[in-house]
């Protein structure tokens, strides 16, 4: 089973908010915010029962944090997609850069023709696979990600490549399309 595909930046930027929305460990990006947007609005609250210009201020400057949060998140977010855009033209010479993945029966065999070079995966490093509108995105161990383009397939159709990615590395799909969510697959520990 064969995918390849040309990467783009917009490609990136999807397959990248896809990874960064099923990381766990982005919880504290949405945890913290929001308590401070909670201390904040107590603060406020408190401030106009009391009638504590203080508090006022505090509470202004827990909502000035959130809000300086958020910004700081998203720079991060997009110098990274920045990043590995220019990194990939800089692989191929200023030219636009191929995936080409083979899904064979033990391994994923990533070919890297900038290179000449091949990289083997064993599907037993699956950590989850998580669909978003037009890739599978494979989260392996150590956080490495491969975005599999849904219109890729050459030998094979989406359908297939699901039923075959699912016998392998015990990977389930567990539905979360009901809460506006995206499918995501899991490892079976």
């Amino acid at each position: 089973m064969k995918n390849t595909f040309i990467i783009t930046k917009d490609d990136i930027r999807e397959y990248q908010y896809t990874f960064i929305k099923n990381n766990r460990s982005n919880i504290i990006f949405y945890f913290f915010p929001i308590l401070i947007f909670l201390i904040a609005i107590a603060i406020i609250v408190l401030g106009f029962a009391f009638s504590e210009s203080k508090l006022f201020l505090y509470g202004a400057i827990f909502i000035l944090i959130i809000i300086l949060e958020i910004i700081l998140y998203f720079v991060k977010i997009n110098r990274t997609i920045n990043l590995e855009y220019k990194r990939l033209l800089q692989l191929n010479n200023g030219n636009e850069s191929y995936a080409n993945y083979t899904f064979n029966e033990y391994e994923i065999v990533l070919l890297y023709e900038s290179i000449n070079g091949t990289r083997k995966l064993p599907y037993n490093q699956i950590v989850k696979m998580v669909e978003s509108k037009n890739f599978y995105v494979i989260i392996l161990q150590n956080k490495l990600i491969l975005p599999v383009k849904k219109n890729g397939f050459i030998d094979s159709t989406e359908e297939d490549f699901v039923n075959f990615i699912k016998t392998k590395g015990k990977v389930k799909l567990k539905n979360k399309s009901e809460s506006g969510g995206l499918n995501e697959f899991k490892k079976i520990v």
